[in-house]
Order: structure tokens, then C-alpha cells, then sequence
């Protein structure tokens, strides 16, 4: 009897190592927080998980699959413009206190293309010339592989845009510009940004209502 019951022991105690050693299992699967745009914040949940693990890692990656370029290593992701147009998953690894480890990945999400701003700082009019100095933006719309785009000025009309002058090449790192055109008379005059890379939202406008004496 009592080598019958030193066995149930010892069953039993192996039954429960077995389960404390169990490596983890997801149970729901990561997922992936916050606004999917360049620059934002991502944060990857690592969903629910059996076995109880106690630490979790995170890996990044953003590729036309799943398993493309990793990209970052931790919770958190502020979202490279190298993500723009692709898609973004979060793998999160969990391991138990025995060392046990299990991955699991999230659902991807698309990134769109980045939109881009201008701002209009200064105006000059002079007799028949018009100056105009702002920025644009985000600044990485123009760092994106050291190209710059460029600014288009013109009068902004009903059926579209006469371009009067374009600066290519002349947009600053950070994002500032001056731009002139010889006109004169009252016009609704516009700003447009081009971004050397088709990854921005292109063709940005700004107006304002002026007149250039002649």
C-alpha cells in the first residue's frame, strides 16, 4: 500500500512538471495598435497566450508579405517611411520560466502613402513679380533617398492649375523653399508641391488671394 501510494506521488508530480513545462501557445493572436501612417506610433499587443509565459519579445517586419524586412525589435513602432505602400506585422515571441519559447504573428496592416503640407511663410510683390518663401512638409517627404521634389507656382483656376514657374531640385532637407514668377494683376495664386518620390501623395496645394501690380 504504501509503495502504491509513493508512485501515485510520484505520477502526480511528474504530471505537474509536464504542465509548468509546457511551452506557451497563443490562444488569440497579436495585433497591431494606433494609426498605420508614417511617423505615427504602432504598438504591438501580444494578444493572449497559454502556458504562462513570462516574457515577450517583438520583431517588426514590413514587405509585400508577411516576413519581409524587420524593422524594429520592440513594442513600439514609429512607422519608417521605408514602410509606405507595404505592409506592416508584428511577431511576438513568448517564453515560460523553463525557457520554452513559441511565436505567434498578427494580422498585417498597409501603410499609406505619406501626405504631404505647405505652409506659405512670406509674399513679396514687386511691379509684374511675385515671391513667394514657405515650407514644405513632412520633412521626410523630402529627405526620403536624398530627394528633394519640387514647388510649382502658378494661379490656381477653375478648370485647373497655369503653372508659372517650378523650382526642381531647390527644396531644402528641411523642407523650405522660395519660388518667383513674373505676373501681374489680382489672381488666386497657388503653391503645388511635387515629391521627387511617388510614395508621398503628390500634387499638395496651397492659395492665396493677391494682387501684383504691374
Amino acid at each position: 500500500m504504501r509503495l502504491r501510494i509513493l508512485l501515485i506521488a510520484v505520477v502526480t508530480a511528474l504530471r505537474c512538471t509536464a504542465v509548468a513545462l509546457a511551452a506557451p501557445a497563443s490562444v488569440k493572436a497579436p495585433r497591431i495598435t494606433g494609426t498605420p501612417a508614417y511617423n505615427q506610433v504602432l504598438t504591438c499587443q501580444p494578444g493572449t497566450w497559454a502556458g504562462s509565459p513570462v516574457a515577450f519579445s517583438y520583431t517588426w517586419t514590413s514587405g509585400e508579405d508577411v516576413g519581409g524586412d524587420q524593422v524594429g525589435v520592440q513594442q513600439k513602432l514609429r512607422v519608417p517611411s521605408g514602410a509606405i505602400n507595404y505592409g506592416l506585422s508584428c511577431t511576438v515571441t513568448a517564453t515560460d520560466a523553463g525557457g520554452a519559447t513559441a511565436a505567434a504573428t498578427s494580422p498585417g496592416v498597409a501603410v499609406a502613402a505619406g501626405v504631404t503640407t505647405i505652409k506659405i511663410k512670406k509674399v513679396k510683390t514687386r511691379p509684374n513679380l511675385i515671391t513667394i518663401t514657405g515650407q514644405v512638409g513632412p520633412s521626410a517627404s523630402t529627405r526620403y533617398m536624398k530627394m528633394k521634389g519640387s514647388v510649382a507656382l502658378g494661379i490656381k483656376q477653375k478648370d485647373g492649375f497655369l503653372e508659372l514657374s517650378r523650382s526642381t531640385g531647390y527644396v531644402k532637407p528641411n523642407g523650405d523653399f522660395t519660388i518667383s514668377a513674373v505676373t501681374s494683376g489680382r489672381a488666386r495664386f497657388a503653391i503645388l508641391y511635387y515629391p521627387s518620390s511617388t510614395l508621398y501623395q503628390q500634387l499638395t496645394v496651397q492659395t492665396r488671394a493677391l494682387r501684383v501690380p504691374k
